[in-house]
């Protein structure tokens, strides 16, 4: 399993994002099961409602977590 942090949630999510493109392209080439580790979840909310106000970030946060990316726990295991 590949894990995802928060810069690259960011960029996949706001197609304003520099990275946008790349990071995209990226996940879309990974075979292996992409994984959202919990922990990251509070940076990710905190810094899209910075960018992009309350309302918008809530609506981005709904469809990160029930998108593709399980949301799972950050265990010694996945830092193998």
């Amino acid at each position: 399993a590949v894990l995802i942090d928060t810069s690259a949630v960011l960029a996949a999510v706001d197609r304003t994002d520099d990275a946008h493109a790349r990071v995209v392209a990226a996940i879309e080439a990974e075979r292996a099961p992409i994984l959202l580790p919990v922990v990251t979840l509070p940076e990710i909310a905190f810094l899209l409602e910075v960018r992009h106000g309350a309302g918008r970030a809530a609506a981005a946060m709904g469809r990160i977590i029930r998108g593709s990316w399980p949301v799972t726990d950050l265990v010694a295991a996945y830092l193998d």
